[in-house]
């Protein structure tokens, strides 16, 4: 037996759903326009009087293609009227070339998915932390910095393969997410020390004061626990049942 609201498996003996407190509908039920829907209310003939509220909203349909070729033209006018100014004024690309890397840096991350119905996100992910990745080191070239090499490429590179995996484990694997869940945690840790090493091995006026070892203890106790749970089968189903876990 299920909740009629929010789906999660109800014990015999409950009257109230523990998770939204929705009242236990022991009779049948019936579909109607896609949805199924206690039999007290068909009979009634109104969606007024289920007990759950019919969310189903109609897709507004637009012409994608379009709408998105204006939003780029617009985009690039914008850009090449920075760069005018800027070389009007000053001569040469200034100030304007924070403004035109962000500003594509924000196109490929944010506006490039919408070009599509469905954006693969095992895709768009490296790509859009690859384009981070670069703009953060052209930052450091035009600044004349010398910390891209050092510590932003190895600590961005990592968090971005790791994270790239994680994204592509939950979108094609379809069960042992909590043993995912425990090892995001305990990897999250183990980046935490990377950085100290690298904050400490690039600046030379950090030392390694072992601050890292705090969250690599807390995040590898709540990965070790999810990997727990995944593996006591009792603790699970408790959990399944009351938190949908």
């Amino acid at each position: 037996m299920y909740c009629i609201h929010c789906g999660v498996e109800l014990a015999d003996s409950e009257k109230l759903c523990p998770l939204c407190s929705t009242p236990v509908w022991r009779g049948e039920f019936k579909q109607v326009k896609g949805q199924w829907v206690p039999v007290v209310a068909v009979a009634s003939g109104s969606d007024e009087e289920a007990l759950y509220p019919n969310n189903h909203s109609e897709k507004i349909q637009t012409n994608r293609p379009w709408v998105m070729l204006a939003l780029t033209v617009a985009y690039g006018i914008a850009i090449l009227t920075i760069l005018t100014i800027d070389l009007s004024v000053n001569g040469m690309l200034t100030w304007s070339n924070y403004v035109w890397s962000s500003m594509v840096c924000f196109y490929i991350i944010a506006l490039l998915p919408l070009w599509f119905q469905k954006p693969n996100p095992v895709i768009f992910y490296p790509a859009a932390g690859a384009v981070v990745i670069l703009f953060v080191g052209y930052i450091c070239l035009i600044t004349g910095g010398t910390w891209f090499l050092g510590f932003a490429f190895p600590v961005m590179g990592a968090i971005l393969l790791f994270s790239t995996a994680m994204v592509a484990l939950l979108h094609y694997v379809r069960r042992g997410k909590l043993y995912l869940c425990g090892a995001s945690f305990i990897v999250t840790g183990g980046i935490c020390v990377l950085i100290e090493f690298l904050l400490a091995n690039t600046f030379s006026e950090l030392t390694f004061t072992f601050w890292s070892l705090y969250p690599l203890i807390s995040c590898s106790f709540f990965g070790l626990f999810f990997i727990f749970v995944a593996i006591c089968k009792p603790v699970k189903e408790i959990l399944r049942k009351k938190f949908m876990i």
